[in-house]
């Protein structure tokens, strides 16, 4: 999946996991997705509603501290 900002193209990748460990600590049951951009970074996620394409599935918990988050 690529976004268009200007003259540069982000890449931009989908996974699926069963749930979320939030910053603060709460758990989300999921599935859920999240999507990263090529250096990794967070640029959001939400729960899975049905099958989605261009999403990879990893499974397990995937936890928000251990990542960037952009804004």
């Amino acid at each position: 999946m690529k976004h268009n900002h200007g003259d540069e193209q982000t890449r931009t990748s989908k996974r699926a996991y069963h749930d979320i460990l939030l910053p603060d600590g709460t758990l989300q049951q999921g599935p859920i997705v999240v999507e990263t951009n090529s250096d990794g970074r967070v640029l959001g996620w939400h729960e899975l509603q049905g099958e989605e394409p261009f999403t990879e599935w990893i499974g397990g918990t995937f936890s928000m501290s251990d990542c960037n988050l952009t804004r």
